[in-house]
């Protein structure tokens, strides 16, 4: 008999995979930040990734409540469902997402390497190829299991960073806020970046397997819109200290 699942299974794994999906692939080198909310200016990039946040949570719920209902717990089974027998187009646009997040997971564990241990970046991007590897060679229960170990660390690091920024540079990041206007194409932005990202769902679809009602749909489905986003509402606040240079 298969044991119930935990309200940390069902309520905020989704969306702590939800979020490992968005940083690792996205916003974790901070160049989606600077190229969709920086131009909208502190407060308005503030205000777009609010708008990015409510959109995912919205089509979270809607995804996960759909997955759940018709038992598709992976993006094969999820997009029969939502496309019929054009489902195989997702899965081309899908694959090629892949390479580009494992090429800038990639990239950017490779320049880590480099800048924290004098390592060939080869290296270090290798490593991160066959740490991914090893995960999906040890299946869906490692792949939570990490998730568990690392979500806690995740949150720790960048609470330390944005405490960190706020101390050696906190005056310059509240006089930006106060200085500069808010741009005119901040929901724009947050749109934008909210549909770009939506693509990245079927990674999740596995956690459907622990929702047992609709409630664990919605309420896992909520929460993942902002814990995809908070990590990056922190990588924002710290780069406004130094909006005009990193804009520039």
């Amino acid at each position: 008999m298969k044991a119930a699942s935990t309200w940390f299974q069902r309520y905020l794994l989704p969306g702590f995979v939800f979020q490992a999906a968005v940083i690792a692939g996205g916003y974790a080198t901070g160049r989606e930040l600077v190229e969709f909310f920086l131009p909208a200016g502190p407060w308005g990039g503030l205000l777009a990734m609010l708008v990015s946040m409510l959109v995912w949570s919205a089509v979270l719920m809607a995804s996960f409540e759909l997955a759940r209902i018709a038992r598709a717990h992976d993006y094969r089974a999820f997009f029969r469902v939502l496309l019929g027998r054009g489902w195989f187009a997702f899965e081309i646009g899908y694959v090629l997402l892949m390479l580009v997040i494992m090429a800038v997971m990639g990239a950017a564990a490779g320049e880590i390497a480099y800048s924290l241990f004098g390592l060939p970046r080869l290296a270090g991007s290798v490593a991160m190829i066959a740490g991914t590897g090893a995960l999906l060679f040890f299946g869906t229960t490692a792949i939570e299991r990490f998730l568990v170990a690392s979500v806690g660390y995740l949150y720790l690091v960048y609470f330390v960073f944005v405490v960190w920024c706020v101390v050696a540079f906190g005056d310059r990041i509240d006089a930006n806020l106060g200085s500069v206007p808010v741009g005119h194409d901040w929901f724009a932005a947050g749109v934008t970046y909210a549909g770009y990202n939506v693509a990245t769902i079927p990674a999740v679809l596995f956690c459907v397997r622990h929702f047992a009602r609709r409630r664990d749909a919605l309420v896992a489905g909520a929460l993942a819109g902002p814990l995809g986003m908070l990590p990056g509402v922190v990588f924002y606040i710290a780069m406004i200290g130094y909006y005009d240079e990193i804009a520039g």
